[in-house]
């Protein structure tokens, strides 16, 4: 266990990293571009061979807002391969599948899908962070069971929204239309293959979901001809 000292430290870093990232949603202004990647790169060097999962969680969420603010192109690389480091050291599973699916400069499928599996199996009630889940297996050409998963965490939507305790004003729409790109894709594959009965079988599937597009029907309606 670190000594006192290091813990001061620790905690010192932990309310100067949580206070850069606390935006208001009515606030205009973020933090001073300068003075943020000074604070963080100021933790980076003095945390030394200590540092809790909340330094770390924290360090890696700041480093990403850091990122989202000022950070563009080739440049996002360094930031994010940092990010997923802190993420790794934090224990945060769910930060770290999230990043390793929506940021294709550090995308890494094989280690994302069975992080956020995990999690997946054991959801009792909707979680935001599934959504990354599916995308991931869409990603990975994995496309009936990145359906069925859509499928699935809309029910637990569903769930959550009458009986569960987190109150929701809305379904997401996020979990059934990656799931209707996904069966978008898989009639792609079958019709590619050859496989042109199987490839209807599937746009139907899609209309029946309520998120064909007009370019969807046409498809059907030229197949089944």
């Amino acid at each position: 266990m670190p000594p006192d000292e290091e813990l001061s430290k620790l905690k010192y870093w932990y309310d100067a990293l949580q206070r850069l990232t606390l935006v208001s949603s009515g606030t205009t202004s973020l933090p001073d571009r300068a003075k943020m990647l000074s604070t963080i790169e100021e933790v980076e060097r003095d945390i030394g061979s200590y540092i809790t999962a909340s330094v770390a969680d924290a360090l890696a969420n700041a480093i990403l807002c850091y990122t989202a603010w000022y950070v563009r192109g080739v440049e996002r690389k360094n930031f994010l391969q940092r990010a997923v480091r802190y993420y790794r050291l934090s224990g945060n599973e769910g930060a770290l599948g999230v990043l390793l699916v929506e940021e294709a400069q550090v995308r890494d499928l094989e280690t994302a899908i069975p992080l956020l599996e995990k999690r997946f199996v054991n959801a009792k009630c909707y979680d935001p962070v599934l959504c990354s889940y599916v995308e991931a297996l869409y990603k990975d050409g994995q496309y009936m069971r990145a359906y069925e998963a859509g499928v699935h965490l809309q029910r637990l939507a569903e769930a959550t929204q009458k009986h569960g305790d987190v109150q929701m004003s809305a379904l997401p729409a996020a979990p059934m239309q990656i799931a209707a790109k996904a069966l978008r894709a898989e009639a792609r594959r079958l019709k590619k293959a050859g496989q042109h009965n199987e490839a209807v079988t599937i746009l139907k599937q899609l209309q029946g979901t309520g998120l064909a597009t007009a370019n969807d029907v046409k498809q059907l309606e030229r197949m089944k001809d």
